[in-house]
């Protein structure tokens, strides 16, 4: 039974690296997962410093740390130097998502000071991957498109707003624009293994060419923020809005929410 369970994850994370090859024509660099784990660990290290870290605080903390996993586990290439060290950063962002589950906030904190791309690999660390899609459910993931009010990342609200997006591309915005469309191409390669179970209208073909036109549309927005071409951005943005009909957020929400 074990060994079946092995193969069942191996098979899940094969599927994954295929559709990062397949999908991919400018899938985030090492740099930029680097990028988004530091603004995730932050976000992370800011909610448990507060006085209180109330429910919504706690989500923002496990979306932000499962996120984290999901960039280290991506980033992993066997038999690199860096895979030790990568694993590690899995794992202990994993451990937040289950030490806040547990209510253990203090042994949050403390793993929350090692949220690095560069920590030390953990003497006999696992690199082999695990099926992230047990650690957090969906609803939870999609929980970075909510407004930060709403315990979310701010996702749809930033791209609503680019929708109306005029210019000019100053350096600060760019980044920002760049780590939100990474950050959502990260999550539709996430959201493959959330497929729902199979109906006449919600196939798993449907949901993983939606993610898969997600994950495009993001790249192709965090390619015009970096090369700070305006009026693309607009028009990219426009397709990640929920504001219009017709965008792949609205086609996705009329068929699977």
């Amino acid at each position: 039974m074990q060994s079946l369970r092995f193969i069942s994850i191996g098979l899940a994370i094969l599927s994954f690296g295929i559709m990062m090859t397949a999908w991919a024509q400018t899938a985030p660099s090492p740099a930029d997962l680097g990028k988004l784990i530091t603004q995730d660990a932050e976000v992370i290290k800011t909610s448990l410093a507060k006085p209180k870290v109330d429910k919504k605080a706690q989500s923002k903390i496990r979306l932000a740390a499962f996120l984290i996993a999901h960039y280290a586990q991506s980033s992993i290439v066997k038999d690199s130097p860096k895979a030790g060290s990568l694993a590690t950063l899995r794992d202990r962002a994993l451990g937040i998502v289950k030490a806040v589950d547990d209510g253990k906030l203090d042994e949050a904190k403390k793993l929350a000071e090692s949220l690095s791309p560069d920590v030390a690999a953990d003497p006999g660390v696992k690199v082999a991957p695990v099926a992230l899609e047990k650690h957090l459910d969906l609803e939870s993931v999609m929980k970075a498109f909510s407004s930060v009010r709403m315990a979310g990342l701010g996702l749809e609200n930033h791209m609503d707003d680019l929708a109306n997006f005029t210019g000019p591309v100053e350096a600060a915005d760019a980044e920002k624009i760049q780590a939100s469309a990474q950050k959502i191409a990260m999550i539709a390669l996430l959201a493959n293994f959330y497929a729902p179970p199979k109906d006449a209208a919600k196939t798993k073909k449907l949901w993983t060419a939606l993610n898969k036109e997600m994950y495009t549309t993001a790249l192709e927005l965090a390619e015009a923020a970096k090369t700070k071409q305006g009026a693309a951005i607009s028009k990219i943005a426009q397709k990640l809005t929920t504001e219009k009909v017709g965008t792949v957020c609205t086609r996705c929400h009329d068929v699977f929410r």
